[in-house]
């Protein structure tokens, strides 16, 4: 795995939904252990099909809490790997995934989107506005004069024509 801070959010976030699936110990384990032990005072159910059904409800039990421990260290790890501290830490995933489209993206759309997000793209883009600006801004404060000599001139007048193009 290339990116170790992206699966662990992606395992942080799957854990977060399995957790709020069953935050509580599921109430069909609470009341399968209570009637479990009604019929057991009622001498319908033998001792030990009550310890059984108590047993996977104690498990339950365990099994949620050892879930909430993982999270939190996974969150913890998580937090780390990012350099997050203070209030940054309260961050929250979403408790629901986004709906699936309805038709897949073509292939053209999926590339322009992807060349439009490019950063480095992004980042190349400002760098030349910013080196357009700058020879626009010596264009104007150099002087042309008729003491400026002819070889300085046209290497000016090369430049603004590239830029201009550009």
């Amino acid at each position: 795995m290339s990116n170790p801070s992206l699966s662990s959010r992606t395992l942080l976030w799957c854990t977060g939904l399995l957790l709020a699936g069953c935050a509580n110990v599921d109430p069909r384990e609470r009341y399968a252990a209570t009637l479990a032990k009604r019929r057991h005072d009622a001498a319908n159910l033998s001792r030990r099909d009550q310890a059984v059904q108590q047993s996977f409800y104690a498990q339950t039990v365990l099994d949620v809490a050892q879930a909430r421990v993982r999270l939190a260290a996974d969150r913890e790890k998580l937090n780390r790997l990012l350099g997050l501290s203070g209030a940054d830490i309260r961050w929250t995933t979403p408790t629901r995934l986004s709906a699936v489209p309805e038709a897949l993206p073509t292939f053209e759309q999926i590339e322009d989107t992807a060349l439009s997000q490019r950063v480095d793209l992004a980042v190349a883009e400002k760098e030349l506005e910013a080196a357009t600006r700058v020879l626009e801004l010596m264009h104007q404060f150099v002087k042309k004069t008729e003491k400026t000599p002819q070889r300085e001139l046209e290497v000016a007048r090369r430049r603004l024509k590239e830029v201009k193009d550009v």
